[in-house]
């Protein structure tokens, strides 16, 4: 995943971002359209996401 201030590259997908909302460890990232998703930072290594149907999902930064 990469994020930018205008784009976000999910995989080989890539859609426009078109604000970003933090609120407490909470990031929402609105895309164009009415799609947006919710990160949850554990840590400077980790996130969460939920994810429809598969439920909470976590990321781990690989080095």
């Amino acid at each position: 995943m990469e994020f930018e201030r205008s784009k976000a590259v999910i995989g080989d997908a890539q859609s426009e971002v078109t604000a970003y909302a933090i609120k407490g460890n909470r990031i929402t990232v609105h895309l164009k359209g009415d799609s947006s998703f919710t990160f949850e930072i554990i840590n400077r290594n980790s996130m969460t996401i939920d994810v429809p149907i598969l439920g909470k999902v976590r990321y781990t930064r690989i080095s």
